[in-house]
């Protein structure tokens, strides 16, 4: 055998199969381009269908709520959240008087009430059944600091007449005592 003979075959045999792999690598490509044309038609054509689907939906519910409504809705929550706003910093009364109230003596009454919303300022002028029960009653606003400031006691008569103390005090409530607090379910 002759060595250029075995040479000469072996180029033929290698060079006839590296067109049928190139071939075969094309076609691969090929098919793998065709199937994801395939998949990205049907993923398009899902998608499709469900934006339609949304669509529809979100027509629906126009139908049910029409954009006025959708306005006025907006606007309410809005003035809500205002109110919320506005109530957090609103003084109330309410809690005051419960609290004048809770500690108020027994033998003591009120004449005159006048409140001040920038100090925290309260004037009352009243009677007591006497100077002891008076003495107790400025006592018992003194002994809250939670809820009282300061007590300043302006004026005491005695009225013989009626058996009664009369009497005239300011009484300075704590901030917190005045804010607005919503009512406990």
């Amino acid at each position: 055998m002759n060595t250029g003979d075995l040479e000469f075959s072996k180029t033929s045999f290698s060079g006839t199969t590296r067109p049928q792999k190139l071939l075969i690598f094309i076609f691969i490509i090929f098919i793998a381009i065709i199937g994801g044309v395939f998949f990205l038609d049907y993923y398009i054509n899902t998608l499709t269908v469900q934006i339609s689907d949304l669509k529809r939906e979100q027509q629906e519910y126009q139908k049910v709520l029409p954009s006025e409504k959708e306005a006025e809705i907006i606007n309410f929550e809005k003035k809500l959240n205002i109110l919320n706003k506005l109530l957090e910093n609103h003084s109330s009364l309410s809690r005051l008087l419960t609290s004048l109230e809770d500690l108020t003596h027994p033998e003591v009454y009120y004449t005159s009430f006048n409140f001040s919303k920038e100090n925290g300022l309260v004037q009352l002028e009243g009677a007591a059944k006497s100077q002891e029960a008076l003495i107790q009653a400025i006592n018992g606003f003194i002994n809250h600091p939670r809820e009282i400031k300061a007590v300043i006691v302006r004026e005491i008569k005695t009225d013989l007449k009626e058996k009664v103390v009369n009497f005239s005090i300011n009484i300075y409530f704590q901030p917190e005592v005045l804010k607005f607090q919503p009512a406990s379910p």
